[in-house]
């Protein structure tokens, strides 16, 4: 994340000063559509407080997404989607933020 502080004089504001702080913040996402690599989603899971599972579950859970997304933000998995269901009468949506 990069930040520019910029500093106008001509503005005031309602308190009355002669000078308003604006921050300006430049946020890059890159979403994949895929579901996250196997480490990504277990530490995903780790840190967002849901329970884990063995690797080989993992794997064999993610290889059954039938949609997925991948959110990264200067190239590291922070956030993620899944499509997850039976394939014809049951649906879930899972998101890791």
């Amino acid at each position: 994340m990069s930040g520019d502080v910029s500093v106008s004089s001509s503005t005031r504001n309602a308190y009355g000063l002669d000078w308003v702080l604006n921050l300006e913040f430049e946020m890059t996402y890159e979403v994949l559509r895929e579901p996250p690599r196997l480490e990504d989603y277990m530490r995903l899971r780790r840190i967002s407080g849901l329970s884990g599972f063995s690797e080989d579950g993992a794997r064999k859970g993610l290889a059954a997404t039938l949609f997925g997304v991948s959110i990264l933000h200067e190239g590291q998995t922070v956030g993620m989607g899944r499509l997850i269901g039976d394939g014809g009468c049951f649906f879930r949506w899972l998101i890791l933020l």
